[in-house]
């Protein structure tokens, strides 16, 4: 009987440790690296080597993209107009790349080029649109470093606008993420450009004349899925790999999910599909703020009342892992705040940390009123105040 009981909880106890963690490990995917991604707030699920740059190949049209997104909001350029190539297009129409069969002279609308751009990953498409908003691909590609600059993205160099191999040119999957967070968070519209599944072409045409017909780099993913991948770029070279960013809803939010370096279209979509169900294993989401409630009560100087009651003008949710789900707060009211405050008034932060990893911030405001004390109490309490100090001085 006791040989019975020891037996039977050998089994349970190997069991037990080979269930899963919530963790993925790096020898699960076969990949240079990877990192995923809560779109609203940044919080990293999951990573492997995420800070090692590589090859992008086509992700690098993520910027071109966002540059064309960033003209178009300030006017410079408009959908309709028409974009006339020069000679420089013919260099990225290398065999094997994706292409439109843009000449020199040809005009095609701002529009085409980006649907091109997105849905069949045009390599011409790119140089033309980059020609036209800067005046030389050269010129662009320093906006594009520039704008990586500004975005906080610490391992990336361009040295073209379409992502064919060049020395020097590289990206890590974590700046790739926080590039595809903010292309969808600053211009949403692009989803509706990288979530078309096939496209024909309105104006250019083959050399026979032909409108040219087109399916998504990322089609099997988009059609399988629909309704919850719907973005955002994937790119290859030999170099490279097959890489992608991909943004899909999973437990009510948005993800974004970059794999670098997979063997094979069937392997990448794989992958993606291993990561999309861990995270609805792994996470879930939670309100942690809920709007015009106090998240915490804090000093104000000079106020009536000794503690105030500050909170957020919206929900403020997370993504937080199943297990162990340690969210902490921080509050840090601005320098130079005082009574007396309107209701509405912002008067500071609040910092969400799960674990280590600062996840979030947003600002927070009174919920109140808040009246001045008059004179005599805050006399009194400046007195108080110097005796506290002079008795932690002494103490």
């Amino acid at each position: 009987m006791k040989k019975i009981f020891i037996t039977l909880f050998l089994l349970i106890f190997s069991i037990i440790i080979l269930l899963p963690t919530g963790n993925v490990t790096a020898q699960e995917f076969n990949l240079r690296s990877y990192i995923v991604m809560d779109a609203q707030t940044g919080y990293v699920m999951y990573e492997k080597n995420a800070d090692t740059p590589y090859p992008p190949a086509s992700i690098t049209k993520a910027m071109t993209m966002y540059l064309i997104f960033e003209a178009l909001e300030n006017g410079q350029i408009t959908l309709d107009e028409k974009v006339t190539a020069g000679p420089r297009v013919k260099t990225a129409q290398t065999p094997g790349a994706q292409t439109i069969f843009l000449q020199p002279g040809h005009q095609v609308s701002v529009r085409e080029l980006l649907t091109t751009i997105a849905v069949p990953s045009a390599n011409d498409a790119a140089v033309a649109m980059a020609e036209h908003i800067a005046g030389s691909e050269m010129q662009f590609v320093a906006m594009m470093n520039d704008k990586a600059r500004e975005l906080g993205l610490t391992n990336t160099l361009f040295q073209n606008s379409h992502g064919l191999d060049a020395p020097n040119h590289y990206m890590s999957a974590r700046d790739i993420a926080i590039l595809s967070k903010r292309l969808i968070n600053d211009f949403p519209q692009v989803l509706e450009f990288s979530s078309i599944e096939t496209y024909r072409t309105q104006e250019q045409t083959n050399h026979w004349g032909e409108t040219l017909f087109y399916e998504s780099t990322f089609r099997s993913l988009l059609r399988k899925h629909r309704g919850i991948i719907d973005g955002l770029k994937t790119g290859y070279t030999e170099e490279a790999g097959r890489c992608i960013t991909a943004t899909a809803f999973i437990n009510g939010r948005r993800v974004i999910i970059v794999l670098m370096g997979a063997e094979s279209i069937s392997q990448r979509d794989n992958y993606i599909e291993q990561f999309m169900n861990k995270i609805v294993t792994d996470f879930r989401s939670v309100i942690v703020a809920e709007k015009e409630n106090p998240v915490e009560e804090v000093p104000i100087p000079r106020a009536k009342n000794r503690l105030v009651q500050v909170g957020t003008l919206d929900d403020v949710s997370l993504m937080v892992p199943n297990v162990n789900p340690d969210v902490t707060q921080q509050i840090i009211i601005n320098e130079g705040v005082r009574a007396p405050l309107n209701k509405g008034d912002e008067v500071g932060k609040v910092i969400y940390y799960i674990g280590e990893q600062q996840v979030y911030e947003t600002p927070i405001y009174v919920l109140e009123d808040v009246p001045q004390a008059n004179i005599i109490v805050r006399f009194f309490r400046g007195i108080g105040n110097l005796f506290s100090k002079l008795f932690n001085l002494i103490f």
